[in-house]
């Protein structure tokens, strides 16, 4: 019997693309995800509420699952690095608390989900909540409250299609509740309430939500 060399060489190609790329997906599956299960306490430090059993450092999937004992970090700041994503699933709340010095509550260039609620709140006036150099997209709750030097520094896209409460920024331009200096969309039924400068610096602004500012003695600069 006479094989065709040249279909039977490109199926040889084709399987051996397919296996490579299998084994990357399996790999990345098995190797490059975090999910948090709660099974001790709260704490975001204890090897023993993740699976794998090691704390994320940034270099993971990070997965927040819906379980009894929400993980709260304490004067810690959470990084996701490129190529990373951090999903807050639907009903899973995430608490990052008693940020000082110059800490930032989330930080990186990775991907962050919001389907959940995150809560992130400082003790002094330094500090960024979060400091955006990947994406974030928020279908949950995300409530952000200072003291601090910006609620939201965004550089990347920011899509907020939930519930935004930034409050307690109101100091002067400087210390903004949001800082957009690339995109910022809210979408259609989504809401925004701030008590802080809400800025856009040369950003792609898109508002077709609601932005509500709740003090007086700021408001929208650039936008």
């Amino acid at each position: 019997m006479k094989i065709n060399q040249c279909t039977f060489s490109s199926c040889s190609k084709l399987s051996r693309l397919f296996l490579i790329v299998s084994c990357l997906l399996i790999t990345h599956s098995l190797v490059a995800q975090h999910i948090w299960t709660g099974a001790v306490d709260t704490d975001w430090s204890n090897p023993s509420n993740w699976n794998p059993m090691s704390v994320p450092d940034g270099n993971q999937d990070v997965e927040i699952q819906n379980v009894i004992n929400n993980p709260i970090a304490s004067s810690l700041t959470i990084n996701i690095n490129f190529g990373n994503t951090l999903t807050i699933d639907s009903g899973a709340v995430l608490i990052i608390d008693g940020l000082n010095a110059l800490a930032n509550g989330l930080n990186g260039q990775g991907t962050f989900i919001v389907n959940g609620t995150l809560n992130i709140s400082n003790t002094t006036s330094s500090g960024i909540n979060i400091l955006l150099f990947g994406s974030l997209t928020n279908n949950g709750i995300l409530n952000l409250t200072g003291p601090g030097i910006n609620g939201v520094l965004n550089s990347q896209d920011f899509i907020n299609n939930g519930l935004m409460n930034i409050h307690n920024y109101a100091v002067a331009v400087t210390n903004s509740s949001f800082m957009a200096v690339s995109s910022f969309e809210n979408t259609a039924c989504a809401q925004v309430f701030t008590d802080g400068w809400f800025q856009d610096s040369d950003s792609t602004f898109i508002n077709n939500g609601t932005i509500v500012e709740e003090s007086a003695n700021n408001s929208f600069v650039n936008t």
